[in-house]
């Protein structure tokens, strides 16, 4: 029969919220219509879309009990022609009404290319609100896929609707491959962020999504409680270690037995970052340290030196070092070699040794070494001043002593 005009018009009117979001005065809009005296099957139109409203509203109480007009008798029976639809009806009512989720393939047996491709939307609308997501997303997956034409075309204003949920769907399960995945504070907290985002999805995935996020937010604060305490317990145990290696290297440096430091360092496995850098940068000097005593016993060895030294009790001894190994050097005498252990003599004398064969020294790249490795060692025995300046020299040089002048000397400086 002919419909009146105004009821045709607030229906599409009350279409038009729905697709805009304005789910409750929708419902409210479709309610009110639904008691007036329209026809079939547009009364029935106007329950799916009463339902699909509460529905998308969250409102799943209220949804069925509109989807059971269509069961209960209360919609006025369709007419011959149009009983192929007053079955539709029935069938989506009792499907829609009840409190059991509804397979995917459920939507198999609706021909999509006409009004049976409003029914895995309404299903998958249902399915939702029952928390069964991953159902319900299969659902809206059908929907998308259908094509309805002519008459039943407009059910394709649905999409967008369905693509939210689809998208929120992904955002989902996303959220929960992460959390599953989550090792670090980093990862944790890119998933409760992903977590906090579901709070705007549609129905039921919010409720959920909160839920899920509070019991994360609060689990995830306990393992970064727990982390942080078992960090500061590894920070503090490593320090030590790395305390008691730098005394052994102290030790060991006074009495120039740099050849043993190496190993202290090599040792010592650190997982906090800067003291694994320091222990790099002791583990480099240590390095530096062995090349320059390894340099000055080679030199002696080769040329001797002439000049007299000195011992840290201030006792001095002639001239004509001829002979070192790591243990001691040796001053030949008329009356016999005197071996002078090199844990006697004080660092000015070491230093004052290497400046010597320094300047014998004609090739820069070789000078250049020998500074860098006599600026190590005076660096670490006090005479800044003089380690500074040589440093700087052989930093002017070769480019890999700039690259690590920055041990010794700030860049401000």
């Amino acid at each position: 029969s002919q419909v009146p005009q105004p009821i045709t018009v607030r229906y599409e009117a009350a279409r038009k919220q729905l697709l805009n979001g304005d789910f409750s005065v929708a419902q409210e809009a479709l309610a009110e219509l639904g008691q007036q005296p329209v026809p079939e099957p547009l009364r029935s139109w106007i329950i799916v879309h009463e339902a699909m409203a509460a529905f998308l509203g969250g409102r799943p109480e209220p949804a069925r009990s509109a989807f059971k007009k269509l069961t209960s008798g209360e919609a006025p029976a369709a007419k011959a022609g149009e009983k192929q639809l007053a079955a539709f009806f029935a069938e989506l009512g009792a499907q829609a009404a009840n409190t059991e989720a509804t397979p995917p393939d459920a939507a198999k047996k609706f021909d999509t290319r006409t009004f049976g491709a409003i029914a895995p939307f309404v299903f998958a609308l249902k399915d939702w609100e029952l928390g069964k997501f991953s159902e319900a997303n299969q659902l809206f997956a059908s929907f998308l896929a259908s094509e309805p034409q002519g008459t039943s075309a407009w059910i394709a204003d649905y999409r967008p609707l369905a693509e939210k949920y689809t998208g929120s769907f992904s955002a989902y399960e996303a959220a929960n491959s992460g959390l599953k995945k989550a090792k670090t504070a980093e990862e944790r907290a890119k998933v409760l962020a992903s977590l906090d985002a579901l709070k705007k999805a549609p129905g039921k995935m919010a409720e959920v999504g909160g839920a899920l996020q509070r019991d994360t937010q609060k689990r995830f604060a306990e393992l970064d409680e727990a982390e942080q305490k078992k960090a500061g317990e590894t920070r503090e145990k490593e320090a030590k270690q790395l305390a008691d290696a730098k005394a052994k290297y102290n030790a060991l440096c006074n009495v120039y037995r740099f050849d043993e430091t190496a190993a202290l360092f090599a040792r010592l496995t650190l997982t906090e970052s800067a003291l694994a850098a320091e222990r790099d940068a002791l583990s480099k000097k240590a390095k530096w340290l062995t090349q320059f005593k390894g340099q000055l016993i080679v030199d002696i060895n080769a040329r001797g030196y002439p000049e007299p030294i000195s011992k840290r009790t201030g006792v001095a001894m002639p001239g004509g070092v001829k002979k070192a190994s790591a243990a001691q050097c040796e001053i030949q005498t008329p009356y016999g070699w005197i071996p002078v252990p090199w844990a006697d003599l004080p660092p000015a004398m070491l230093f004052k040794m290497a400046e010597y064969f320094t300047k014998n020294e004609t090739a820069p790249e070789r000078v250049a070494d020998r500074k860098w490795l006599a600026g190590v060692f005076a660096f670490g025995f006090g005479m800044t001043r003089e380690g500074r300046g040589l440093l700087a020299d052989a930093a002017q040089t070769k480019d890999e002593y700039r690259e690590q002048l920055s041990m010794f000397i700030d860049s401000s400086q």
